[in-house]
C-alpha cells in the first residue's frame, strides 16, 4: 500500500547540507538533493526479503508481540506517518542517528521524523528482512521507496534499535547502504547542527495540538 505525505519542502536542513559531498554542485540544500546524490549499497545476494507487512513472516522468523509492535511503529515512521503515539516507544533521551544527523532527545529526533513527512510526497516499505531480535536490540534491513516531486529513489539501509529494560528505544541508527556510520569529528559537528536547527523549522504535534518544538 502506497503512503502519501504532505509535499512541502523543508525550509532548511541546516549548515550540514553545505558541507557534505552528497550535494550536486549548485543544488539547493534539501533532503531531496542529499538523497539524490548519495550512493546506497545493495544487499548481499543471500539475504531473503519479505514484501509482507507482517513482521512474523519476514524470513520465516517469529517475534514476540512487543517487538513486532515496535518494528511496525518504526516502519510507520519511515512511511511518513508520525504521530505522538509512535514516540511513546522512545525514551525521551534517545539518540537518533544516520549519516547526516545525530539527534539527542525528543525535541531533535521528533523533528527528523516530522521533517521527513514534510519533505517527501510519498514513502513506502518495499521489502525488508529481520537480522536479529534480542531483548536489548532489534536489527533489520529494508528497502524503502521515497518520492519528492518527480524524483523517486529506493534506499537500502540497516535499522538498528538499542532498547532499555522497558523495551523503549534508547539509540536508533539508520545505516544507509548497510554501512557503519562513521565517527569523523568534522562530520559529527555538522550532523549535530542538523539535529539542533531542524526543530526550528518543523511543527511537531503534541497531545493533538501542533506547536513549534523549540
Amino acid at each position: 500500500m502506497r503512503v502519501s505525505c504532505k509535499s512541502r519542502p523543508l525550509l532548511s536542513l541546516s549548515l550540514l547540507s553545505l558541507a557534505t559531498p552528497f550535494l550536486v554542485a549548485g543544488a539547493k540544500p534539501t533532503v531531496a538533493s542529499i538523497i539524490t546524490t548519495c550512493t546506497f549499497g545493495s544487499l548481499p545476494p543471500q539475504k531473503h526479503f519479505s514484501t509482507s507487512s507482517k513482521v512474523n513472516m519476514a524470513e520465516g522468523q517469529q517475534v514476540d508481540g512487543k517487538s513486532e509492535e515496535l518494528i511496525k511503529s518504526v516502519q510507520d515512521l519511515f512511511s511518513c506517518k508520525p504521530t505522538p503515539a509512535h514516540f511513546l516507544k522512545w525514551s525521551p533521551d534517545a539518540i537518533f542517528e544516520d549519516p547526516i544527523c545525530y539527534a539527542v532527545g525528543a525535541r531533535q529526533y521528533k523533528a527528523q521524523w516530522y521533517g521527513m513527512a514534510k519533505a517527501f510526497a510519498g514513502s513506502e516499505l518495499r521489502a525488508w528482512h529481520i537480522e536479529s531480535v534480542k531483548p536489548d536490540e532489534i536489527r533489520y534491513a529494508q528497502k524503502q521507496w521515497y518520492k519528492i516531486g518527480s524524483f523517486e529513489k529506493i534506499m537500502d539501509s540497516t535499522v538498528v534499535m538499542k532498547l532499555d529494560k522497558d523495551g523503549k528505544i534508547v539509540h536508533f541508527q539508520d545505516r544507509w547502504g548497510h554501512n557503519e556510520i562513521g565517527s569523523n569529528p568534522l562530520t559529527y559537528i555538522f550532523r549535530r547542527l542538523n539535529a539542533v536547527t531542524l526543530p526550528l523549522f518543523v511543527s511537531i504535534p503534541e497531545g493533538g495540538k501542533a506547536h513549534k518544538d523549540l
